[in-house]
């Protein structure tokens, strides 16, 4: 029999949750820099290794949050990437925000504080 694991409900975790896809957005950045390069020129050899690096990164913090919290819990709050992932196109690339894209974030953020409310 396994015993289920409890989420240890604190500040720390839950700030190593969100930094961790925090870093997961940041590789999607250095991808996204990678595709404007030739596909086999030096930056984007640059590139696709910075975003390795985070990669990695997210990796090694992942498995820190599944000592904290149960999987599908954890897995649950990734939307949050796609939130990261809208700012830094704004910030970096200069991407419009929708008012289509701000329901999405709207519905991201209820589902989140749903299954955080419920747990």
């Amino acid at each position: 029999m396994t015993e289920k694991k409890t989420s240890k409900k604190s500040f720390k975790n839950y700030f190593l949750l969100y930094f961790c896809f925090f870093i997961f957005s940041i590789s999607n950045v250095y991808i996204k820099y990678a595709s404007s390069f030739a596909l086999f020129s030096l930056y984007s050899f640059f590139y696709y290794f910075l975003a390795i690096a985070f990669i990695a990164i997210y990796a090694f913090l992942w498995q820190k949050v599944l000592k904290a919290f149960d999987l599908g819990y954890a897995f649950f709050h990734k939307a949050i990437a796609i939130i990261f992932g809208m700012i830094w196109g704004v910030l970096l690339f200069g991407e419009k925000i929708k008012p289509n894209m701000i329901i999405g974030c709207l519905i991201i953020f209820i589902g989140i504080w749903q299954v955080t409310k419920s747990e």
